[in-house]
């Protein structure tokens, strides 16, 4: 079975991550790559970067530089659970909306389409719903975000 590039990333540490950048010529110097060490920044922790994390030590643009290449990486269907499912985690049941998810994935992320990150959200909520382990007052907000699942794709 073929591996995604991200599938590939997550195992890298860190001197293999700044190969693998080095070699993508994104114009990043010894001090982008010196912050990135000091910050322990490893293949598995790359992908789950937004671009709040990136802006805390890193000039604004080998930031956006590698926030769009953490979208390229995650934007491929097979890995929205890398990119969007942190949202799930950080965020408490009771506020999970599309509106809401919308508004944080688009402070974090350089996203290409809508289409992109809806879609991530809405097989998220689909995996959970159908999760055995899921909590019931969490079914009960996954059934009405499925609803409107079905109406934003109509």
């Amino acid at each position: 079975m073929a591996r995604s590039l991200l599938d590939i990333i997550n195992k890298w540490n860190t001197d293999k991550l700044f190969d693998f950048l080095r070699s993508q010529e994104l114009n990043l110097n010894e001090e982008d790559f010196l912050i990135l060490r000091n910050q322990k920044i490893s293949g598995s922790s790359f992908p789950l970067l937004s671009k709040k994390d990136l802006r805390c030590q890193l000039k604004v643009g080998p930031a956006v530089v590698l926030s769009n290449l953490i979208t390229e990486i995650n934007t491929n269907i097979e890995n929205f659970k890398w990119m969007y499912s942190r949202y799930f985690y950080i965020i408490p049941f009771e506020k999970w909306s599309f509106d809401h998810f919308e508004r944080w994935v688009l402070q974090n992320y350089t996203v290409p389409k809508k289409e992109v990150y809806a879609r991530g959200f809405f097989k998220i909520i689909q995996k959970i719903k159908e999760d055995p382990r899921t909590l019931k007052e969490v079914k009960e907000i996954m059934l009405i975000l499925d609803k409107k699942a079905t109406l934003f794709w109509v």
